[in-house]
C-alpha cells in the first residue's frame, strides 16, 4: 500500500492526546518511506526487522497493560527487548553497514546490543514508575517484589517501606549490569568514530546519573525527584566528549560513577552469534 493510504486513515483514528511531533511524523509517512527506500538493502532489512519486532511486541504488551506489573523478570527482559533491545540490534547493523572496521566486531556487538537497550529502558522504567502508575500501567516484575513480601498491585502504599527500597535497588543493580555491557559495546567502536561513540556514551552517562539518583532516593514519589540536573548533565557530556576515544579513561570514569551502586549477577550473557536472548 502507498504510504499516504496508510497515514490518512491512521491520523483520523489516533487519540487527541497524541503528541504533535508524533502526528507530524505520521503526516510525513510518505517522505520517511521515500527516504528509507534510498538506503542499501542491508540497512532497509535492519530497519524492517526492528519495526516488525517492535510493532508485534509492543501491541502484545499494550494489551497486557495494568497496574499488576509483569509476572516475572523474564517478562521484563522481553519487554525491554521489544521496546529498546531490538533498536540496539538495528543500530548495530546500520553501524556495520556504514563501516567495515566496525563490522569486524559485529558478532560481539550484536551479543551486547540488546543489553545496551535494556540498561537504558530499565532506567526509564524505574524513573517513570509513578508517571506510568498514574496512567494505569506498571512495568515492574512481580517476582522481584514478591520475594520481599510486596504485592505490586498495592505498590503505592508500599513506597515508604524498606522492602520497596530493596526491590528498587535490586533492579538498579540489574540495570547497572546491562550498562557495563553497554560500555563494552561502545569500546568496540573504533576510537576514530567519535560521533558514534559520543552518541552511545551520552545515553550511558545519563542512565548512570539517573540510577545514582534512584539509588540515593529509592522511595521517590515523582520522576522529577530523581531527574538529572542540567549542571550534572553538562559536566558529564563534557567529560565523555573529552574521553570519547580513550578506553582506559572511559573505564575509570564509569567505575567511579557507578561506585556504590548495587551489583547483580543476574544479567544474562547473550550468545556471540548475535542471537538475542529474547529470540533464542
Amino acid at each position: 500500500a502507498e504510504p499516504q493510504a496508510f497515514a490518512e486513515p491512521f491520523l483520523r483514528q489516533i487519540s487527541p492526546r497524541t503528541p504533535a511531533a508524533e502526528k507530524e511524523l505520521i503526516e510525513h509517512t510518505g517522505d520517511v518511506v521515500a527516504l528509507t527506500r534510498r538506503f542499501s538493502a542491508a540497512e532497509q532489512e535492519a530497519i524492517q526487522r526492528c519495526l516488525a519486532i517492535m510493532c508485534t511486541g509492543m501491541s502484545d504488551f499494550a494489551r497486557r497493560r495494568s497496574r499488576r506489573g509483569l509476572p516475572a523478570s523474564a517478562d521484563l527482559d522481553r519487554y525491554c527487548y521489544v521496546v529498546a533491545g531490538c533498536v540496539g540490534e538495528m543500530l548495530t547493523e546500520l553501524f556495520c553497514a556504514y563501516s567495515p572496521e566496525i563490522a569486524v566486531h559485529r558478532p560481539r556487538m550484536m551479543a551486547l546490543a540488546s543489553s545496551f537497550g535494556q540498561g537504558l529502558q530499565m532506567t526509564n522504567i524505574l524513573k517513570d514508575i509513578w508517571d506510568d502508575w498514574e496512567h494505569g500501567a506498571c512495568w515492574l516484575p512481580r517476582d522481584v517484589f514478591a520475594l520481599r513480601g510486596i504485592d505490586i498491585s498495592d505498590l503505592a502504599s508500599e513506597r515508604e517501606t524498606p522492602a520497596f527500597a530493596q526491590s528498587i535497588d535490586a533492579l538498579v543493580g540489574v540495570a547497572r549490569g546491562h550498562l557495563v555491557r553497554a560500555l563494552e559495546y561502545t569500546q568496540l567502536l573504533p576510537a576514530s568514530e567519535t560521533g558514534i561513540r559520543r552518541f552511545c556514551l551520552w545515553a550511558i552517562g545519563l542512565a548512570v546519573l539517573t540510577l545514582r539518583n534512584i539509588h540515593r532516593q529509592p522511595n521517590f514519589a515523582s520522576g522529577q525527584e530523581v531527574k538529572v540536573s542540567r549542571r550534572s548533565l553538562r559536566a558529564t557530556i563534557a567529560t565523555l566528549n573529552a574521553l570519547a576515544g580513550h578506553d582506559r579513561g572511559l573505564s575509570l570514569v564509569f567505575a567511579i560513577a557507578t561506585r556504590g551502586l548495587p551489583q547483580s549477577s543476574t544479567v544474562p550473557e547473550t550468545d556471540d552469534d548475535g542471537m538475542s536472548r529474547a529470540e533464542s
